[in-house]
């Protein structure tokens, strides 16, 4: 195996390792969001759960994707995810006020404009852009991530089910 083939192995392997790591405890906080927010923060804030929900998933993604930037770095390839990354910012800012300001979303438009804008960059952009610097097929890298994506819905789905079958959030 050449260097490139052996660095592709080990990246794909380190995203759809810290994807399903990270898919475990972000999918117990999201399944368990109302018992979680009414134990530490009271009953006025259960209503935020779906906010919490949309916030986290974009970060799922984003960690699972962060040995591609060692690999943009390595390989001295930074100016363009640099430049889509502020690109995708002004994306994100631009696409909250509108929301904001045209819907009546409140705090969920800023929400669904981090979900949309990092899920975009992260899971579209960043993984295709080190498979064509690696020189493997665009969808390479999305594979890993999608698994983890598998099991954090299905750790949702899980963690909802107790949610709605308990009463956790009298536990200590």
């Amino acid at each position: 195996l050449n260097e490139y083939a052996i660095m592709t192995l080990q990246l794909k392997r380190a995203i759809k390792f810290i994807c399903l790591t990270m898919a475990f405890p972000i999918g117990i906080l999201c399944g368990l969001g109302e018992p979680v927010l009414q134990r530490w923060l009271g009953d006025d804030f259960t209503d935020l759960a779906m906010l919490l929900f949309i916030i986290m998933i974009p970060w799922l993604v984003s960690i699972s994707t962060k040995p591609c930037t060692a690999l943009f770095r390595g390989t001295d390839n930074a100016k363009i995810p640099a430049l889509v990354t502020l690109l995708i910012g002004v994306f994100n800012v631009g696409i909250a006020i509108i929301l904001v300001s045209k819907t009546n979303l409140g705090l969920y438009a800023i929400g669904i404009s981090l979900l949309i804008c990092l899920t975009a960059k992260n899971f579209v952009f960043t993984t295709m852009y080190a498979a064509k610097i690696s020189g493997v097929p665009k969808y390479t890298f999305m594979q890993s991530v999608i698994s983890g994506c598998i099991a954090f819905f299905a750790v949702y789905i899980i963690g909802r089910v107790l949610a709605n079958m308990y009463f956790l959030a009298t536990l200590p």
